[in-house]
């Protein structure tokens, strides 16, 4: 009797074991399928799709996360790409455009001529652009204080000219206007 009470027991301990270790697999197989992680092809799509109903702040969240696995590989450069473009036309965020635009041409090789033109736009944009001309100008070994326009200019920014004294005449001729009657509202206009 007192066998079969101890082989009960050990036959009760198995099959608990067992039930314990068929809900673990459960929950764990639960688990899995609920959290199961998209391929790279299938965030891609998403993110298209998501950006063909009109929702790019979403669709810059999975592009940011498919970039972020692999930073430096060619596919996630072109997806940077894109991002770009979805910062600087849907988004308006051009700080962020900058930030991938200048990643891009620093580790690609082969920089397409259309970003340095992004670049410059961005900057535009943020109102950085003779903050960037004058550290050019500082990393070429030129003084950014220094005036190296022409004196026949109007406008200028930094040393760049903008608008010299000729194209302001042809712009009031162009309007058929006598320069001697010129007041400040019409340079502004004209300008």
């Amino acid at each position: 009797m007192n066998s079969l009470r101890g082989l009960s027991k050990k036959i009760d301990a198995v099959l608990l074991l067992v039930m314990v270790g068929l809900a673990l697999v459960l929950m764990l197989s639960w688990h899995y399928y609920q959290t199961r992680k998209m391929t790279g092809y299938e965030k891609e799509n998403y993110a298209a799709e998501l950006l063909a109903y009109d929702l790019p702040q979403q669709a810059a969240t999975i592009l940011e996360e498919e970039i972020h696995r692999q930073p430096y590989s060619d596919k996630s450069l072109k997806l940077r790409h894109t991002l770009a473009e979805v910062y600087m036309k849907e988004l308006y965020q051009f700080d962020k455009a900058l930030s991938e635009l200048v990643f891009i041409q620093t580790f690609k090789k082969d920089v397409q001529p259309d970003i340095e033109e992004k670049i410059r736009f961005c900057l535009n944009r943020l109102g950085r652009s003779y903050d960037v001309e004058r550290r050019k100008m500082l990393d070429h070994g030129d003084n950014p204080i220094e005036n190296t326009v022409a004196s026949d200019t109007v406008i200028r920014l930094g040393n760049k000219a903008v608008v010299s004294v000729d194209d302001l005449k042809r712009r009031v001729r162009e309007l058929k206007l006598a320069e001697e009657k010129i007041d400040k509202s019409t340079l502004e206009a004209v300008a």
